[in-house]
C-alpha cells in the first residue's frame, strides 16, 4: 500500500507517532536499541591471510559438505566437534547454524533437491552423549530438531551416508518423502545395536531400521528409478526395494565410488587402480589407464561432476608418507589425471592435517567445486586444477587456557591454541601473527599464553593433549623459544591454564603453579597457590589465585611470594578439583568464584563469608549447570558467566546478571541483550579494559567479542 504522508490525517498521525518512537522509544525498544553485538574475531594476518575481510581460520576436522540443488547458493559444512555452518551465498561466507543442534559435530547432510526448506543432518561427537542422531530442519537450516537419537556414533565415520530420493517428490506435499541414512560400521568399542540402513517415508520426521547389514556406506540414488546404491568397504551394492535387500554389483575392497547418472557410468576406487562400469551393464568392469602417482600412494575417494561427467576428482594419500594429501583431476573421463595445484597464500595456519576429503560440485556452475584443506574449506573455479582457501566465517580455533590481555597495553595479546601453536596480536585482534612455538612448522599444543611485551611471551607447550606442559618462553618476538624445564601441575586442566603478570612489578610472571621474578629467566614453584587468575584493579593491586587441593581463594600482597586464604569456610571441590576461575568485583567487595566448572560462589572480601549462587543459575536442556568463565564489567555493574560441556552443545552458553547474581539473563545472540554471531561452548571470558568489550574464548568455535 502506498502512503502519502500528509494526504490522510489519520495515517499521517500513525506515521508521525511511529517516527517519534524511533527517537523516543518504548522502554523495551530502548533496551533493544542498546543491544550489544557478538562478533567473530578471525585470525587475519594482515597480509592477505585468510583472504576475505571476514577471515576464517577453520581449525576443526572437516566432516561434511553439501550444495543445494533447488538453490545452489545454499550450502552446509560440518565438522567433528566444532558444529555446523551454513552459507546462503554460494560459499562466499559461512555462519554457524546451531539453534536446536546439540551434537558437537556433524557427519553428513541431505538437502531436499526439490524443496530446500527441508534439510537433514547427522549429529555426531567424539564423546558419547544422547544428542547424536538424525536432525531435521524445515527452515533451510536456521534451526534444527533431533528426530532420531542414535547414541555412540562418533565423528570421523563414513561421509555421504545420507540422501534424499528425488524420485519420491510429491507435488501435493511439495517435497521429497523418501530418504536413507547408513550408520557408521560397528566397532569393537562401540555399541552394535541400532546400526544399519534407516529409511524415512515422510521426509525425515520418522525413521525405521530396514537393513542392519548396510553399515558404513556411501549412498547414491538413481534420480528416476529410485534405485539405491550403497558403496561399502567390501563392494558396491544396489537395492530396488527401498533398501530391504541388496544385490552385489562389485565385490572386493573399495576405497571410494561415484556414479554419474548423466552418463550412466560408475567409477570405483581400489587401493592402486580405478575401475569403470555402466549402470545398464551390471557386473562389467574395465580398468582405467594405470596412473604412475599410485605407485607410492593409494586412492581415497573419487567424485564426478553432475554437470559434465568427463570431469573427475581423485583424492590420493601416500603409502608411507601419510601427510601426502593430493588432489588429482581428469577432464577426459578418467583417461588421464594431473596433479592439482594448491595456493597457500590465503592460509593463516600451515596446511598440515591430511583429512579424508569429499568433493561437493556445484549444481549450476560446471567448474565450481569445494573440498577440505587442512582443517578448513578450499575451493576451485576451474574444475579442480587449482585450489585455495575459501573458508570465510569458519572460525573454530580452540584457545588453550585463559584469555589474558597485557596489563599495560590491552591491544597486545598472545594466545596459545590446542593443535595450532599460537598467535600474537598487537592491534587488539585486527591482525594476528602465527607463532610456531613447537618449532615443528605445524602442530603444537600451547596452553596459558601470555605476552609481557612484543618480544617476551610464553605458554605451556605439550607434545599432545595429555602430555606434560613445559613453560616455554621467547625473548625475541618468537624467533626462538626456550624450554624452561618447568612443567606445570597435572591438576590444572588444559582449558583452565592461566598465565599472568604483576601490575606492580612488570618482571613478575606467572604460569600455572610457577612464578618468575626476573622477567622469565628463572622460574620457581609457588607455595600455597595453584595458579593466579586476577588482581585488584584498585588499591595495592593484590593478586588472587586458588590453593592447590583445597577450595580456598588465596591472596598475595607481595607479588606472589607468599599467599594467604581469603574465605573463612572451604568451598566444596572434588578430590582432584580446584577453583577454576576467580574475578573481583571490588565495587561491591566481592570475589566471584567458579568451582569444578559446575558451581558459582561469591566470597566477601571484608569478612571471607562464602555464598553459593549455583542455585540461581538457569539450567540447560540436560538440567545441568556449568561455570567455566567469569567476567566482571565494573562500568556496567554486570557479571557474566559462561559454561560448556565437552560432549554436548548446551542450550545455555553465556549469562549475565545486573543484580549480583540474584537473577540472570541470556547474554548470547539468542537472548534479549545481544545479537550477532552465535556463541557456542564458551570457556573463558575477559573484559578488554580499554574498549570495555567482553571477549570470549571457546572450545572449537573460535574467539568472539561482545561490542556495545
Amino acid at each position: 500500500m502506498k502512503l502519502t504522508l500528509f494526504g490522510d490525517r489519520e495515517k499521517a498521525g500513525v506515521v508521525i507517532a511511529a517516527l517519534l518512537l524511533l527517537f523516543i522509544g518504548t522502554p523495551g525498544e530502548v533496551w533493544a536499541a542498546e543491544k550489544g553485538e557478538w562478533q567473530k574475531v578471525p585470525l587475519l594476518s594482515g597480509e592477505g591471510g585468510s583472504g576475505r575481510e571476514a577471515g576464517g581460520e577453520g581449525c576443526q576436522w572437516p566432516q561434511a559438505l553439501a550444495v543445494g540443488e533447488a538453490d545452489a547458493n545454499l550450502m552446509f559444512y560440518g565438522t567433528n566437534t566444532g558444529g555446523l555452518y551454513r552459507s546462503v551465498n554460494g560459499g562466499q561466507s559461512w555462519e554457524l547454524s546451531m539453534k536446536g543442534f546439540y551434537a558437537r559435530g556433524c557427519n553428513a547432510f541431505a538437502i531436499d533437491p526439490c524443496n530446500d526448506r527441508q534439510i537433514l543432518a547427522i549429529g555426531s561427537s567424539d564423546k558419547e552423549k544422547s544428542y547424536q542422531g538424525i536432525y531435521r530442519s524445515w527452515d533451510r537450516g536456521k534451526s534444527w530438531e533431533l528426530v532420531l537419537i542414535l547414541p555412540g556414533f562418533v565423528s570421523g565415520a563414513n561421509k555421504e551416508c545420507l540422501v534424499y530420493d528425488i524420485s519420491s517428490f510429491q507435488e501435493n506435499a511439495g517435497r521429497c518423502l523418501k530418504a536413507y541414512y547408513s550408520t557408521p560400521a560397528a566397532a569393537d568399542t562401540l555399541p552394535k545395536e541400532g546400526r544399519g540402513l534407516y529409511r524415512t517415508l515422510d521426509g525425515g520426521k520418522t525413521w525405521k531400521l530396514v537393513n542392519s547389514g548396510v553399515q558404513g556406506a556411501k549412498l547414491m540414488i538413481h534420480p528416476e528409478k529410485g534405485d539405491l546404491y550403497a558403496a561399502k568397504a567390501d563392494g558396491l551394492y544396489v537395492s530396488r526395494d527401498m533398501g530391504e535387500s541388496f544385490f552385489p554389483l562389485y565385490q572386493g575392497l573399495l576405497n571410494g565410488c561415484d556414479i554419474s547418472f548423466v552418463s550412466g557410468k560408475i567409477y570405483l576406487c581400489r587401493e592402486k587402480e580405478l575401475l569403470e562400469g555402466e549402470i545398464e551393464e551390471e557386473g562389467k568392469w574395465t580398468p582405467l589407464p594405470e596412473q604412475d602417482f599410485l605407485k607410492e600412494g593409494h586412492t581415497k575417494q573419487i567424485a564426478v561432476s553432475p554437470l559434465n561427467p568427463r570431469k573427475l576428482l581423485l583424492h590420493v594419500e601416500g603409502d608411507e608418507n601419510k601427510y601426502r594429501d593430493d588432489i588429482y583431476y581428469s577432464h577426459d573421463g578418467g583417461k588421464s589425471f594431473q596433479k592439482a595445484v594448491y595456493d597457500s597464500s590465503k592460509d593463516f595456519f600451515p596446511y598440515f592435517n591430511p583429512r579424508d576429503k569429499m568433493f561437493a560440485w556445484s549444481n549450476t556452475v560446471e567448474d565450481r567445486v569445494w573440498s577440505f584443506g587442512g582443517d578448513f574449506i578450499i575451493s576451485s573455479h576451474d574444475g579442480g586444477k587449482n585450489w585455495r582457501w575459501d573458508s570465510a566465517g569458519v572460525c573454530g580455533v580452540l584457545v588453550g587456557g585463559k584469555l589474558r590481555f597485557n596489563m599495560e597495553n590491552p591491544r597486545l595479546m598472545f594466545l596459545g591454541f590446542q593443535d595450532y601453536n599460537g598467535a600474537l596480536t598487537t592491534d587488539g585482534g585486527k591482525t594476528w601473527r602465527y607463532i610456531d612455538m613447537s618449532g615443528k612448522g605445524y602442530s603444537g599444543h600451547v596452553y596459558g599464553g601470555y605476552a609481557a611485551s612484543q618480544k617476551v611471551f610464553w605458554g605451556c607447550l605439550a607434545d599432545s593433549w595429555y602430555e606434560p606442559r613445559h613453560i616455554t618462553i621467547s625473548f625475541d618476538g618468537g624467533k626462538s623459544f626456550q624450554d624452561t624445564g618447568k612443567v606445570i601441575s597435572e591438576r590444572i586442566s588444559n582449558p583452565d591454564v592461566s598465565s599472568y603478570q604483576s601490575v606492580n612489578d612488570k618482571n613478575v610472571f606467572f604460569a600455572g603453579d610457577y612464578r618468575s621474578g626476573d622477567g622469565g629467566k628463572s622460574w620457581e614453584k609457588m607455595k600455597g597457590c595453584l595458579q593466579v587468575y586476577s588482581h585488584n584493579p584498585k588499591g595495592s593491586h593484590e593478586l588472587y589465585g586458588c590453593e592447590e587441593g583445597a577450595g580456598y581463594v588465596v591472596v598475595s600482597y607481595d607479588e606472589g611470594k607468599s599467599w594467604s586464604r581469603v574465605n573463612k569456610s572451604e568451598i566444596p571441590i572434588y578430590d582432584k578439583g580446584y577453583l577454576n576461575e576467580i574475578q573481583p568485583d571490588v565495587e561491591n567487595g566481592l570475589l566471584y568464584v567458579a568451582a569444578d566448572r559446575k558451581k558459582l560462589y561469591t566470597v566477601e572480601l571484608s569478612t571471607g563469608e562464602v555464598h553459593d549462587l549455583t542455585g540461581t543459575l538457569p539450567r540447560d536442556q540436560m538440567g545441568s549447570v556449568y561455570v567455566n568463565g567469569i567476567a566482571v564489567d565494573a562500568e556496567k555493574g554486570r557479571i557474566y558467566v559462561a559454561g560448556y560441556d565437552v560432549a554436548v552443545n548446551r542450550s545455555i552458553t553465556i549469562l549475565c546478571s545486573d543484580d549480583g547474581g540474584k537473577s540472570w539473563k541470556d547474554a548470547s545472540s539468542h537472548g534479549d541483550i545481544a545479537s550477532g554471531d552465535e556463541v557456542i561452548s564458551p570457556m573463558c571470558l575477559s573484559i578488554q579494559p580499554e574498549s570495555g568489550e567482553l571477549w570470549c574464548a571457546t572450545s572449537c568455535y573460535g574467539i568472539l567479542k561482545l561490542t556495545s
